[in-house]
């Protein structure tokens, strides 16, 4: 009897040790910790985190997750992923479209006088990119057809600090995880939406790849008949998009002869990136002096649209840089003609009725 109770107590007292060594082996091996990430990763955002599309957009196979603390009428989730060994980290949150209120700040886009990073269509999907100096911020929003005109709105941002966020492979890897990620949230808060294509390849940031204004082809196309008065203010080259029709936000830059410097930005907002940047305070203060007809305000321009409640805006503004500007001889009339030409173009190609222009 006593031999067997040896026996049975030498055996636990084995396992126990296997158990141990294993549980030991686990953790130095790092698989311990990978089962954790991946675990924490698959429940972040209440299961809508594209957990390979966050890998590549991060450029790590080991990433942690936690979810946010993100709070708000409207907010459906938020949460944060970290590559492991590394300082790339992504941020997330879900809203409905009808209270994503800031969306215009969480791109980046938070004045009329200064410029960050031009708006870039994400593809065919409705929604935009932005990239400038380590950071990179996206927004897509699923028009959800079984909830009476109500959208799913996600916003990301991408943080490489001393890491391009500006390159084609980096914008393109960030497209993809945004979009695997409305996708699942549209399934996780039943969301029922028109899926678009895939994206296969987004280009660098417009402002690294400027054009002659007299050739623009995308989202500058309609000011090529101004090409020859935007030199005469010092402003022959354009930082452009592709203009395909389904970005909520559009732009077109002005920039100085070696391309570097912007002049003017002309941009267009639809939906409730229209009502975002328009509750912005210095942008909503230019909105009502421009509505009184205010001589010091610059033009803009509204138009009614399918499918939303919102008018979509047209703004145009002098873009002033460390206390300056490159454009010569700011001129009302050039701004009123390149307002009138640029929302007339991406009025038509979102559907819009003829904007109201100055």
């Amino acid at each position: 009897m006593q031999a067997g109770r040896r026996r049975l107590t030498t055996i636990a007292g084995a396992a126990v040790g296997v158990l141990a060594l294993l549980a030991g082996v686990l953790y130095f091996t790092g698989t311990l910790q990978k089962w954790r990430d991946d675990s924490d990763l698959s429940r972040a955002c209440k299961g809508a985190v594209d957990e390979d599309g966050v890998r590549a957009a991060l450029g790590s196979g080991a990433v942690s997750a936690k979810d946010g603390t993100a709070s708000g009428e409207g907010t459906l989730t938020s949460c944060s992923m970290t590559a492991r060994g590394g300082s790339a980290s992504m941020a997330v949150e879900a809203r409905w479209s009808s209270r994503n209120s800031a969306v215009a700040t969480s791109l980046g886009r938070t004045s009329l006088a200064t410029h960050t990073a031009e708006a870039t269509p994400l593809g065919s999907w409705p929604g935009v990119l932005t990239s400038d100096e380590g950071m990179a911020r996206a927004s897509v929003t699923l028009q959800c057809r079984n909830k009476d005109g109500e959208g799913l709105a996600v916003n990301s941002r991408l943080a490489r600090p001393g890491g391009s966020t500006e390159d084609a492979a980096a914008r393109t890897a960030f497209a993809r995880a945004t979009i695997g990620i409305a996708e699942k949230a549209a399934d996780v808060f039943g969301c029922d939406y028109r899926p678009a294509g895939d994206i296969q390849r987004l280009p660098a940031a417009p402002s690294t790849d400027p054009v002659a204004l007299s050739t623009a082809g995308g989202t500058c196309a309609a000011l090529k008949p101004l090409a020859a008065s935007a030199q005469k203010r010092g402003l022959p080259r354009a930082w452009e998009t592709e203009a395909t029709g389904k970005a909520p936000i559009e732009d077109c830059v002005l920039a100085s002869p070696d391309g570097k410097r912007p002049g003017y930005r002309l941009s267009a907002y639809y939906g409730s990136y229209a009502r975002s940047f328009a509750e912005i305070p210095e942008v909503k203060s230019v909105l009502r002096d421009a509505e009184y007809r205010s001589k010091s305000a610059p033009p803009v321009a509204h138009a009614q649209c399918p499918g939303s409640p919102e008018r979509a805006l047209y703004t145009v503004s002098e873009i002033v840089s460390g206390g300056s500007s490159p454009v010569k001889h700011p001129d009302r009339a050039f701004e009123t003609d390149a307002l009138t030409a640029f929302a007339k173009q991406s009025a038509k190609q979102h559907g819009c009725v003829a904007p109201a222009t100055p």
